[in-house]
């Protein structure tokens, strides 16, 4: 998917030379009350190709090529622990500012669906977020199912991984 995602956006595919960092999963709630939050980070070889990337993130053609993705989908897929199928409608996504101090900038994206087995659907919202300092990229991404993620709770997670960005750099 990230191949495919990468050639879409006209961006390079992810390299043997990055050095990724994921962290753990948060999780709560089951049904229709679920939150999930988690972050990932990237050592690119150069602060070009870092730029290149937040350019290619920033590119109204990313919306584009998620949304072809999407599209792609069956409408019906197994999940993964193998139960009943899930239908993905209603999918939405617009793009928002992140603007973060002392980054080299940043990129936001509003994921809104309708996801559920059967007559049962729940409403989901995720935002990916992300932005990039020297030759490191840093991701989170929030979802939520029910009751969205404040925006404030948003912005500090953002801010503490800009803080541990600039000091893994300096």
């Amino acid at each position: 998917m990230a191949l495919e995602m990468a050639q879409c956006i006209g961006s390079r595919p992810p390299g043997a030379a990055d050095i990724n960092f994921y962290s753990d999963d948060f999780s709560q709630g089951s049904g229709a009350q679920i939150t999930a939050i988690f972050s990932h980070v990237t050592a690119v070889p150069s602060v070009s190709l870092a730029q290149a990337d937040l350019a290619a993130m920033r590119s109204a053609k990313t919306l584009q090529c998620i949304r072809q993705s999407v599209a792609r989908q069956p409408a019906g897929q197994v999940n993964q622990s193998g139960g009943p199928s899930a239908e993905l409608t209603n999918f939405e996504i617009k793009s928002f500012p992140v603007d973060l101090a002392g980054t080299d900038g940043g990129f936001g994206y509003r994921f809104t669906f309708a996801s559920g087995a059967q007559a049962t659907a729940y409403a989901v919202k995720e935002d990916a977020m992300g932005f990039v300092d020297g030759n490191i990229e840093v991701a989170l991404a929030t979802v939520a199912i029910g009751q969205p993620i404040p925006t404030a709770i948003e912005q500090h997670l953002l801010s503490v991984l800009v803080s541990r960005a600039r000091s893994a750099i300096h």
